[in-house]
């Protein structure tokens, strides 16, 4: 008597199947989580930014200066007195005072413009159209 042998294990067509559709579902996460990554350094350097305005805010108050400060003097006024780097590009002075005494100084990043107009790709620089202007 012969006894017969029952083979377990997938087929190579259920293997391929299986194989395809993890692709496929890896085709469509992976380009979401690094939109999701970018949107999220974006948002970063805003709240930066946002810090940023309030110290400047802070120096102008208590300095009664009605001239642009360089951007290290506002080294006092956040927490760590450590300027915050843009997270999008790790570099310390990616972000500038920029405006005037009538239109009124902002902070802007070399990537990311300004708190108004926050974009991810950069033009080299700030925002050609500041705040209050």
């Amino acid at each position: 008597m012969k006894k017969e042998m029952k083979t377990r294990g997938f087929t190579l067509i259920e293997l391929m199947i299986v194989i395809a559709i993890i692709g496929i579902l890896a085709a469509i996460a992976i380009p979401n989580f690094t939109k999701a990554r970018v949107k999220a350094k974006c948002k970063a350097c805003v709240a930066n930014m946002r810090t940023m305005e309030s110290a400047l805010e802070m120096y102008m108050m208590e300095n009664a200066s009605t001239t642009k400060p360089a951007i290290t003097t506002l080294t006092g006024y956040v927490q760590g007195n450590k300027i915050p780097k843009c997270p999008t590009t790790q570099m310390e002075g990616s972000y500038t005072i920029s405006g005037s005494d009538v239109t009124g100084y902002y902070i802007a990043c070399s990537i990311h413009h300004t708190v108004d107009d926050p974009t991810d790709e950069g033009s080299g620089g700030a925002n050609p159209n500041p705040p209050g202007t």
